[in-house]
């Protein structure tokens, strides 16, 4: 049974349905990309940004903070980027539903929540991995919507977006940010077996970023926050992309354990 599928060089997380991301199994299928663990900086960056007082975790945690601080982390010095309460959250190109579930899961503040994809397939894989992990009580606070990330933010106003939708006081998004002319050079793994629709980002691979630089503020709350995951040597280009919009203050940049740039905060 499984050696043709290895022949085919399909990722185990494939064969066995199932992937760890936060310390939480979540099923996936060929429909969602794999949750990895560089999305779990996203996490990180969220949690500390959501978190009224940090003094309240266990010394150990603590002392794992200061030195992911120390280490990876350049974040603005400003009392409008302290630390806040958030109770609403949006994750726009969802997939699998990973950092949005985990979110809610880590951040008991949180009391609504809106995931969007344009997969439906998607979706029901979202779906699943709720009815797993979270409780009856917080998941009927989850909305998945399947809708086109595009023609939702172009809008101009978030009513027309999509009629249900209000604003949130946080935007978190791993979106396509693969260059078109490289997912042939992908590893098989991911080439053959990922959905392109979830890796390809456009000519530079920074179409999404554009998009929500000039577009997410309409989804958010006032002094709302969208924390964003990209690719390697891709930081200054979305810096650049979101600074020049003029809607967006700069909170944090976050390397994941590799030292790789990984996830900006702008508020």
């Amino acid at each position: 049974f499984f050696f043709p599928l290895f022949r085919k060089r399909m990722p185990l997380e494939h064969v066995t349905r199932n992937v760890s991301f936060y310390g939480r199994d979540f099923v996936v299928s060929p429909a969602v990309l794999i949750c990895r663990q560089d999305s779990e900086v996203l996490i990180d960056c969220l949690k500390d940004n959501a978190r009224c007082d940090q003094n309240e975790l266990p010394l150990h945690d603590r002392l794992l903070r200061d030195y992911v601080h120390t280490n990876f982390v350049e974040r603005k010095t400003s009392p409008s980027c302290e630390p806040r309460k958030l109770t609403s959250i949006m994750d726009l190109c969802c997939g699998s539903g990973c950092l949005l579930i985990t979110s809610l899961l880590e951040l008991p503040s949180l009391e609504k929540a809106v995931g969007v994809d344009i997969s439906e397939n998607a979706l029901q894989i979202a779906r699943t991995n709720a009815r797993r992990m979270l409780p009856s009580s917080t998941r009927s606070q989850v909305q998945w919507i399947n809708a086109d990330v595009f023609s939702m933010l172009q809008r101009e106003a978030t009513e027309s977006a999509h009629g249900d939708v209000e604003p949130v006081d946080c935007i978190i998004s791993n979106p396509p940010y693969i260059p078109s002319k490289d997912l042939l050079s992908l590893d098989v793994e991911v080439r053959d077996h990922e959905p392109h629709i979830a890796l390809n980002g456009g000519e530079t691979g920074l179409l999404f970023y554009q998009l929500l630089a000039d577009h997410a503020h309409r989804l958010l709350n006032e002094n709302g926050l969208i924390f964003v995951e990209f690719g390697v040597e891709q930081k200054e280009s979305v810096m650049d992309m979101f600074e020049k919009s003029g809607h967006w203050a700069w909170v944090e940049n976050r390397k994941d354990w590799s030292s790789i740039d990984r996830v900006l905060c702008f508020r």
